[in-house]
């Protein structure tokens, strides 16, 4: 189908706010050239697939406008945006791309007012589309109970959380995951300790790094205190009978409470309670993992040991590894620069990665090729977080042999690799599935069949011969 034909949602939906189709086009055909435009501004990736850490700094307000130009008043923004504040133009800003301010001057003067204009207001209505009065064909169909669902997750999810929490998930859960968390913590550690191409200087400053990594799990115990509860929504506007209006307050106190924390000098703990999230806060230095992860098929509290770890464990410990990636590895436990990379290290570290890069590029999904270069931080964590769960799984509880369960004739090493493949095991429309080569993960099947592949000890388990699919002679790994 050509770009904005009959059809076409942002048509639809053009149209469906009052413009006639023809003129619609034309302005839409503005709007794709202004993001390209906008896209193209961003700073690339440096050539060993990290983001280059040297533009990240701290640039003062005075310093940031004069890159920026006169289009936008940048102190008069800043203290509105944070409620009458008043800084100084010396105040300093923490930008990670302050080229791309530069180039941002110049298209703003490229395009006119009513171009940036569309652009803004397209993208909030497209976020709310859903739930807007609007014909069926303009985005969405005849019921709207799921993106009415999908919204109030999105603003209320903490008080969710709680309900969960209280009917569902026992906190008598909540020690034994949070051992297994401190358990694959050690590992990442030990393995830091014992890489030999890391030179003595970083291999110590990234051991430090996996030493004060902290985790926060399930969710805060704050969220069953009803009155607390209450507290933390207490500046949102509830209208029964308006849920547009409602969803406009609570993105209001969203970005306002986003913003103060961004005021303070040092990091500060993101919430992720409302996205139900997995995550590493680089900035922090803290692994989050919300309590609707722990449940089947991933966890459940009778579940055999060697399965819990292969399931939820590779969950932990893609996370952690995602501190000593290719981005994040060069940065401290507060988010900012680590200066003490040598070049050796690095060199040795980019060997191993483009090892990556090009066993995923050589593998084809729907007939397209992946693209190891864009999922290589989500492959670095795939890779290594089967292991330093399989390595805590070893070294906490290979003593201990668990029963074998009814039916299934497998060991307790072979119990943790099916535990890990439920974790990617998931079935979608063929067209849904093909998209997954254009995004920042590997499509399902090699999240699991490449990362085991590259693991000798799930060929032991298996007795998978040499050379085979599940066992080739070149492997790849980062991190051993």
């Amino acid at each position: 189908m050509a770009m904005f034909e009959p059809g076409d949602e942002f048509l639809e939906l053009a149209v469906a706010l009052g413009g006639d189709q023809l003129t619609a086009k034309g302005k839409l055909k503005q709007l794709v050239n202004f993001t390209i435009d906008l896209l193209r501004a961003q700073t690339p990736k440096a050539p060993n697939h990290c983001y280059n850490f040297n533009s990240s700094k701290l640039v003062s307000m005075k310093d940031l406008q004069h890159k920026m130009g006169t289009w936008l008043n940048l102190r008069v923004y800043l203290n509105d945006l944070f409620g009458g504040a008043d800084f100084p133009m010396e105040t300093p800003i923490y930008t990670s791309d302050p080229a791309y301010f530069g180039a941002l001057d110049n298209i703003i003067k490229k395009y006119d007012k009513e171009v940036q204009a569309n652009y803004l207001v397209l993208r909030v209505i497209f976020f709310l589309k859903d739930i807007l009065h609007l014909p069926p064909k303009a985005g969405r169909g005849s019921r709207r109970e799921k993106p009415c669902f999908e919204k109030t997750l999105h603003f209320f999810g903490v008080a969710a959380v709680a309900l969960y929490a209280e009917q569902v998930f026992k906190l008598s859960n909540k020690p034994k995951i949070t051992t297994m968390a401190e358990h694959i913590k050690q590992q990442m550690i030990a393995t830091l300790g014992d890489t030999p191409w890391l030179e003595a200087r970083v291999k110590e400053r990234l051991v430090e790094k996996a030493r004060n990594l902290s985790f926060d799990l399930g969710y805060p115990d704050w969220i069953t205190d009803a009155s607390r509860l209450d507290d933390h929504y207490g500046k949102i506007t509830v209208d029964g009978g308006d849920f547009l209006k409602t969803t406009l307050h609570a993105m209001e106190e969203m970005v306002r409470s986003s913003h103060t924390k961004n005021l303070t000098p040092t990091p500060q703990r993101i919430d992720v309670l409302h996205h139900g999230a997995m995550i590493l806060d680089a900035s922090t230095n803290t692994v989050f993992l919300t309590v609707n992860r722990f449940q089947p098929p991933v966890y459940g509290p009778n579940f055999p040991s060697s399965f819990v770890y292969g399931s939820l464990g590779v969950i932990l410990g893609h996370e952690v590894t995602h501190a000593f990636d290719n981005m994040f590895v060069k940065w401290d436990e507060n988010g900012l620069p680590l200066d003490i990379w040598t070049q050796k290290s690095d060199e040795e570290f980019t060997k191993r990665t483009e090892c990556l890069v090009d066993q995923y590029n050589a593998r084809t999904y729907y007939g397209v090729h992946l693209n190891g270069s864009l999922t290589l931080q989500e492959n670095i964590c795939d890779n290594n977080g089967v292991r330093l769960a399989f390595k805590a799984y070893k070294a906490h509880h290979a003593e201990s042999s668990e029963p074998i369960l009814p039916g299934l004739n497998l060991t307790d090493d072979q119990l943790f690799f099916l535990g890990f493949s439920q974790v990617f095991c998931l079935r979608g429309r063929e067209g849904t599935n093909a998209k997954q080569v254009y995004t920042y993960h590997s499509p399902y099947p090699f999240r699991t069949n490449v990362s085991l592949a590259n693991y000798e000890d799930f060929a032991k388990a298996f007795n998978c011969p040499v050379n085979s699919n599940m066992n080739p002679v070149k492997k790849c790994a980062v991190w051993e």
